[in-house]
């Protein structure tokens, strides 16, 4: 019935496109926080917390320690590191619920072609996977080492 009535949707093209990018947009954000926190669960006191606990400063005090007082380049990095790891981690995260979405439809799909999609999709997860840890892992060495050089500079610029 929809598709017999398709000419007629073309006058709502504009207003279905703007629907569905903004579902798309909210997907994308419920996305990118379910797979913040699973994350953060999994890995943050195992990659993060030690790299921070070994220069006795828990992460929150050597993240102000570094944005107060690193330099502008260095911040953008960190910026747009945390982007790519922000979009690394949700699609990890969103192809692999889309190979395991695809077994709901294995009656309806060929056989070959389910499979063929579901490595695909387990391999770009696991490609992203790889891209969020060593982005992640780097990210916080490259803050921790600047607590390093920083605590050195701020020491020496207020002594007391």
């Amino acid at each position: 019935m929809l598709f017999v009535n398709a000419p007629a949707l073309k006058d709502f093209a504009p207003v279905i496109l703007i629907f569905v990018l903004a579902l798309t947009y909210a997907i994308g954000w419920v996305a990118n926080f379910v797979s913040e926190w699973l994350f953060k669960q999994a890995f943050e006191k195992t990659i993060r917390n030690p790299l921070f606990t070994s220069l006795g400063k828990s992460y929150k005090e050597a993240r102000t320690l570094v944005l107060l007082n690193a330099s502008a380049d260095f911040l953008r990095e960190v910026q747009l590191d945390r982007h790519i790891i922000r979009i690394a981690r949700t699609n990890a995260l969103s192809f692999a619920l889309l190979g395991v979405s695809l077994l709901f439809h294995r009656h309806r799909i060929d056989t070959a072609v389910l499979f063929f999609l579901i490595v695909l999709l387990i391999l770009l997860s696991l490609a992203s996977f790889a891209q969020w840890r060593r982005r992640y892992t780097s990210q916080y060495e490259n803050i921790a080492e600047a607590v390093k050089n920083l605590e050195g500079v701020v020491v020496r610029a207020n002594p007391t």
